[in-house]
């Protein structure tokens, strides 16, 4: 009797005498009858496959908690005892909002098949591009930097968890977004330590000057605004998190990013800015949102 030929009820506990996300690969590529058995995995086994890999050079934890960061940030701002418990876990660490999010949203397969082309398009990109530039310069403070990836995750994290925020500069809202004591209790407790959220900071600042660039060069907006007008606007789309920062590796590839889901994305939402947000956006600069890097800074004085 061949193993697909076994009664479902056997094949369905397969899944379970696994022990990581590359033995479930190789179960969902073996064969159709066992990828159908994949797609039923529980939740709780497929964050324990992938916790199971958790290593210096795979922060998993926090890309679980990045996939998962804007249904966590939509279901917190429903109640107010959802942003307490929110608040409550971020204080405890990433492993506590993990088990939140996982809570709020249980993890499934396509969560972590959008992690792997995340991950292999467009974090991994930028890490070897700015690890390459950085060689030339300065290699001994890159080789103190243990995580480029982490920084670029907390990126993600941060512009999902907190999209009311950045939305609420250029597009007012009832909804209260969530505080800044937990924006900034988030960046204290994330993984980053002092020298990490440095190089963060750094990055954000090379990251602005490309998406100041992108902005003119692929004009992806229509109305005219001055300097300062154009910094806002730029800041803003980089906030757009993860679909920026796949327009940036596609710039800085010199791609052709005319027609890419990103463009299309940043684009709507520049747009959206340029039209709601014209005649008011820029005067909330100095509002209760400005930037990451400015709650980076804030995080060094509480």
């Amino acid at each position: 009797m061949l193993l697909v030929e076994l009664p479902r009820e056997i094949l369905i506990t397969l899944p379970n005498y696994l022990e990581t996300l590359q033995d479930l690969h190789t179960l969902i590529v073996t064969c159709r009858t066992f990828c159908n058995i994949a797609t039923l995995c529980r939740s709780d086994l497929l964050l324990h496959l992938t916790c199971n890999m958790e290593s210096p050079t795979e922060p998993y934890t926090n890309l679980l908690i990045a996939v998962k960061a804007r249904q966590l940030a939509d279901w917190a701002i429903g109640h107010e005892s959802h942003r307490e418990r929110l608040h409550a876990a971020i204080q405890r660490g990433c492993k506590t909002v993990l088990e939140l999010a996982i809570q709020v949203s249980p993890l499934t397969l396509d969560d972590l098949r959008r992690l792997h082309t995340v991950k292999s398009n467009i974090l991994g990109p930028l890490v070897l591009k700015d690890l390459y530039r950085a060689r030339g310069r300065n290699s001994m403070r890159w080789k103190s930097f243990k995580n480029p990836f982490l920084a670029l995750t907390v990126f993600w994290t941060y512009c999902d968890l907190f999209h009311h925020s950045i939305s609420q500069s250029y597009r007012p809202s009832p909804e209260k977004p969530l505080s800044s004591a937990t924006r900034l209790n988030f960046i204290k407790s994330c993984g980053l330590d002092l020298e990490g959220r440095g190089k963060l900071l750094e990055m954000l600042n090379g990251f602005g000057d490309n998406m100041d660039v992108i902005c003119l060069q692929l004009k992806l907006v229509d109305v005219e605004y001055d300097e300062d007008g154009l910094t806002w606007l730029a800041r803003c789309a980089l906030h757009t998190g993860l679909p920026a920062l796949g327009l940036i590796r596609a710039y800085q590839a010199r791609e052709e990013v005319t027609a890419t889901p990103e463009v299309i994305e940043v684009k709507e939402n520049m747009q959206n800015m340029a039209t709601e947000g014209v005649d008011f956006g820029p005067l909330l600069i100095g509002g209760e949102w400005n930037s990451l890097a400015n709650d980076i800074r804030d995080s060094w004085n509480v």
